[in-house]
């Protein structure tokens, strides 16, 4: 019986396919040069793996999210897929996802609840970037009116928050403004 080539292994429904928007897990770091530059990232179902640089990556600052991922850490991405297989290269891009996209799979989700860091307080609420799931790296607003549950936001509530402070939050909602930014309203999580 002949040995079948990779190619003939490997059948197209395995295969990324170039602008699909999937959720990828972490696999494994990426390091070139002694430096994390990105992660390299899987996607149930499918036999390619695709390389999230740092450079494609959002948020306020890419190389602390970039160091806190984990492996196991879900992300969505837009892939972008060069060449023939099985030479081809496979890059995967948060930068590129839709703003219509990110509302339509962060409303989608069954479980809204998320990790976020800090990123400022005000006296209206709290600002958190979002950590992981389909809004990584994007901001939100968790409005005083949902700093606490069942009762009226005190004092203590916005100056318990630092910059850096790790939370868990829920997605209450999400939309796209006048201005085509996403709003991503946030609520502390139970």
């Amino acid at each position: 019986m002949p040995v079948q080539s990779e190619t003939e292994v490997m059948n197209s429904g395995d295969l990324l396919v170039d602008g699909d928007v999937l959720t990828g897990t972490v696999k494994k770091p990426f390091i070139q040069d002694g430096k994390l530059m990105g992660a390299v990232l899987s996607f149930d179902g499918k036999a390619e793996t695709a390389l999230l640089h740092r450079k494609q990556m959002i948020g306020v600052d890419r190389n602390r999210r970039l160091a806190n991922l984990k492996l196991g850490d879900k992300l969505m991405v837009k892939l972008i897929v060069s060449g023939e297989h099985p030479t081809r290269k496979t890059w995967a891009s948060e930068a590129e996802i839709d703003n219509e996209v990110i509302v339509e799979h962060l409303m989608a989700q069954k479980s809204r609840t998320f990790t976020g860091q800090v990123v400022n307080a005000a006296d209206y609420g709290v600002f958190v970037e979002l950590s992981d799931g389909p809004g990584a790296g994007r901001k939100g607003l968790i409005h005083a009116k949902n700093m606490c549950k069942g009762g009226a936001a005190s004092l203590s509530a916005f100056t318990s928050y630092a910059p850096g402070d790790l939370v868990k939050v829920d997605v209450l909602g999400a939309r796209i403004d006048e201005k085509n930014l996403v709003r991503i309203d946030l609520g502390m999580a139970a």
